[in-house]
């Protein structure tokens, strides 16, 4: 009768779990589940109505008047302060920060987690993953996807040594055992994209791709694959081990297609060393993105026979031949290189050869340039910090400087910029994004609104965001090493000229520019690859820890 709500909501595992082709309840036994969470009441108060005493018990008095029942304190307010959604009236109800866009700093904004039952006070809801889809809370957001459906952003097929191949299987109680019979079921299933998710174990195959296949490795062990994967459009490779069988293939092929691959290790034979880790061909292998990849015992890391592919922040280790080979049929961008000083997509690969081992390579080369044009290799890190030894290590005519100070790539940060209208939260996706102070370009590429610098170097940056009929908008940022920094600028429509008051003059700038978050209050779905461009910048973040090569 006070009005006041007392107490607390306790959430434990999710209802329904995928299984196959249907939902089922979630049963546990008397041990089983993650333990429960205990919310404060100001994360759910907006959902309770407000209780208002009546007078006279059982009077009835008031009755289908509706004083008080039922009624939204917020009603009528519209002021949003920060443009993140939620009205000022609502924020103060839930304790969060009116005038910022993610109160608790976890990436995500306070009206996503409102909307979709995390908590926006606590900041370690982001790396929770609260379908078990395999793509945590901060990925879902940034995918533009629902966070509570093991469905979205994509299907999800299990996959698992211990498994069975059979129709019905796929889901998390009932997983397919090889790789392959779920590629042949996603054939067949008319699904727009799926996520194959690999327990851990070894799985003895060789494998093609289909267009759309997330194929992910488990992030609670390693998931082995001896054999060769080979790569279609719009699939993403990621957080698994390839192994050589014999020392002498090829661990992934690409033709002409736009994949990502990341977080991958590709493991030859120290005795062998006559493996390929990953062969490009065809002009579309520009849109192949190779990102904090491994390449350890292998003959040649990369070998490009034409589109030069993004490589960034990878580790090439004891190549007998070389890391990188750049073959003289190979599509060469003079001004992009392999990797150039001024864009913030590529470079901060680490280049390493150990002398103190029982097998060392012989004669260490990190790259080989056939082509008779300049190849940029700026931004990267050659283990030394001498000139006459970087040059040792590379075959052919290159510039390497400016060079990464020996041992730093491994620093290398990521700032994320999502950018809205500040008025209906509606993603934009013609801004031109400028990171002043860091002397990489501007960028106007993005991913469904979200404008992304993946290599940069701890500093002190603004970020400047342009787009016709808006404000330009700017925050200053801190980004510190090995930091993903994901920001969020709410850009205010330029006010009409020529009606009415302060005609002719410049209005003031309105927008709000918050760090941390941003939110589409849909479930509008983007681009597939958008996901894995995505948790490619997840990378080492909440989403996973990236296994290190000891």
């Amino acid at each position: 009768s006070t009005g006041i709500i007392e107490g607390i909501l306790v959430r434990g595992e999710t209802d329904f779990v995928f299984d196959g082709n249907c939902s089922r309840s979630n049963v546990l036994s008397n041990t089983g589940g993650g333990g429960e969470e205990i919310s404060k009441t100001t994360s759910f108060m907006q959902f309770v109505p407000e209780i208002v005493a009546g007078e006279g018990e059982g009077e009835g008095e008031g009755e289908g008047e509706g004083e008080g029942e039922g009624e939204d304190p917020c009603a009528g307010e519209t002021s949003d302060a920060d443009g993140d959604g939620l009205v000022d009236c609502e924020e103060e109800i839930l304790g969060t920060n009116p005038n910022r866009v993610d109160s608790d700093d976890d990436g995500m904004p306070d009206a996503f987690e409102v909307e979709f039952g995390l908590n926006p006070l606590v900041a370690s809801d982001a790396a929770e993953d609260m379908d078990s889809d395999g793509l945590n809370n901060l990925g879902e957001f940034l995918a533009n996807a629902i966070p509570n459906d093991p469905d979205s952003p994509r299907r999800v097929f299990y996959v698992s040594p211990l498994g069975v191949d059979q129709n019905e299987g796929g889901g998390v109680e009932a997983p397919f055992q090889t790789i392959g019979f779920a590629l042949t079921q996603y054939a067949t299933s008319g699904f727009n994209g799926v996520q194959i998710l690999l327990e851990a174990g070894t799985y003895m195959e060789s494998i093609i791709l289909e267009s759309g296949v997330v194929l992910s490795g488990s992030d609670s062990g390693t998931s082995e694959l001896m054999g060769t994967i080979t790569g279609a459009e719009n699939c993403v490779v990621q957080d698994l081990d390839i192994l050589s069988a014999n020392g002498t293939e090829m661990l992934l092929v690409t033709d002409n297609v736009g994949m990502e691959i990341q977080r991958v290790r590709f493991l030859g034979m120290d005795t062998v060393r006559g493996a390929q880790g990953i062969v490009s061909t065809g002009e579309g292998s520009e849109r192949l993105t190779i990102s904090e990849c491994d390449f350890v015992d292998l003959s040649v890391g990369v070998n490009i026979f034409d589109g030069i592919p993004t490589i960034r922040r990878n580790h090439f280790i004891d190549p007998s031949t070389t890391a990188i080979l750049v073959q003289e049929t190979a599509l060469l961008d003079v001004e992009r290189g392999l990797s150039s000083s001024n864009n913030a997509n590529v470079g901060y690969n680490t280049f390493t050869f150990n002398t103190e081992i029982a097998n060392p390579v012989a004669s260490p080369t990190a790259v080989i340039n056939e082509t008779d044009q300049l190849l940029r290799l700026e931004n990267n890190d050659w283990g030394t910090d001498d000139d006459a030894a970087v040059e040792m290590l590379i075959a052919g005519n290159s510039d390497f400087t400016p060079k990464l100070a020996a041992g730093s790539a491994i620093l290398a940060s990521s700032v994320f910029c999502t950018v809205w209208t500040e008025s209906d939260q509606d993603r934009l996706h013609d801004v031109r994004v400028s990171l002043d102070g860091s002397g990489y370009d501007s960028i106007t590429e993005n991913a469904d609104g979200v404008y992304a610098f993946p290599v940069v170097s701890a500093g002190q940056y603004t970020l400047v965001c342009e787009a016709s009929g808006f404000d330009v908008a700017q925050l200053s940022v801190t980004v510190l090493s090995g930091e993903l920094k994901s920001v969020t600028i709410a850009m205010a429509l330029t006010a009409a000229s020529g009606e009415g008051e302060g005609e002719g003059e410049d209005p003031p700038p309105t927008m709000d520019c918050q760090a941390n978050g941003t939110s589409p209050m849909g479930t509008r779905m983007g681009d597939f690859l958008l996901v894995g461009i995505m948790v490619l910048l997840l990378l080492g973040s909440q989403a996973y820890a990236r296994k290190q090569t000891a």
